[in-house]
């Protein structure tokens, strides 16, 4: 499947985080390609919807940072970073939650 189509008109409307067709339009357009995105990165299937949703809220807090580079697919790079330090941090709370094997030793 391949990544949708960047519509420039689409991230303006998305600046604002209260536009929630504009969030519709871009959830159902991306989600599926920012799944595929975040498996890719290494994150476990069991987790890949749990660190989508991480990505879309972090896309949602820095969409109106983004600026186009004048290079093609400006856009989807972007998405790129930041999906990958979204599972950056994922990977490291989850590196930090590894329980010990346990046994009787310790008794």
């Amino acid at each position: 499947m391949r990544p949708p189509e960047t519509r420039q008109s689409l991230i303006v409307r998305l600046q604002d985080q209260r536009n929630e067709p504009a969030w519709t339009e871009f959830v159902c357009a991306y989600e599926p390609f920012l799944t595929r995105l975040v498996r890719r990165l290494g994150t476990p299937d069991r987790h890949a919807a749990d660190v989508t949703q991480h990505l879309l809220i972090a896309i949602a807090k820095s969409v109106d940072g983004w600026q186009a580079d004048g290079k093609e697919a400006s856009f989807r790079r972007w998405l790129g970073r930041v999906a990958r330090n979204v599972v950056i941090k994922f990977m490291m709370r989850e590196r930090k939650q590894i329980t010990g094997q346990g046994g009787s030793d310790f008794l």
